[in-house]
């Protein structure tokens, strides 16, 4: 409770009353029936300029208000993390290649390359030359053996898993 200067002349004793409470002086019974009354008038004129009611009718509707942001909060959770599952796959997608070799009729395409980067140019994966090096020795045991075997030429596909579903 605070004093305002539109406060009637014989509010000041009561506010002394109130400093003096504060401050943890002790009261007589009359004071502190005097300083309770002035509290309980006080708390009336907050409530009426308030505008709520001493059993609280006023909670229900801030109560449904409550409740309608938290169920927007719950949606708007929801669509996060919805998003966040698919910038997590695309960029999943991004972040690997996929390399096609072709040799004499023989086709090897090669997916799930880790990537170190995009280009922000033309958007094609960027390797590491260590990666490129590795996909290279890979695939070239299979162009030597088509050119060594009677058989037709293969359509070979390999995939490299995402490592992070390898690691789960």
């Amino acid at each position: 409770m605070t004093a305002t200067k539109n406060e009637p002349l014989d509010q000041p004793s009561l506010w002394q009353l109130h400093l003096r409470k504060a401050k943890g002086e002790l009261l007589t019974d009359e004071e502190q029936q005097q300083l309770a009354g002035w509290y309980a008038r006080q708390e009336q004129e907050e409530r009426a300029a308030l505008q709520l009611t001493p059993t609280g009718q006023a909670i229900e509707p801030l109560q449904r208000q409550i409740d309608a942001m938290l169920a927007q909060i719950a949606a708007t959770t929801a669509q996060i993390q919805a998003l966040t599952a698919e910038n997590r796959q695309l960029r999943q997608e991004t972040e690997s290649a996929t390399q096609v070799y072709r040799r004499n009729g023989v086709v090897v395409t090669v997916t799930g390359i880790p990537a170190t980067a995009i280009c922000p140019q033309c958007g094609n994966a960027v390797l590491a030359w260590e990666t490129a090096q590795a996909v290279e020795d890979l695939v070239l045991p299979l162009f030597q053996w088509a050119e060594t075997h009677l058989l037709p030429k293969p359509v070979v596909t390999i995939t490299f898993p995402d490592v992070a579903r390898v690691a789960a």
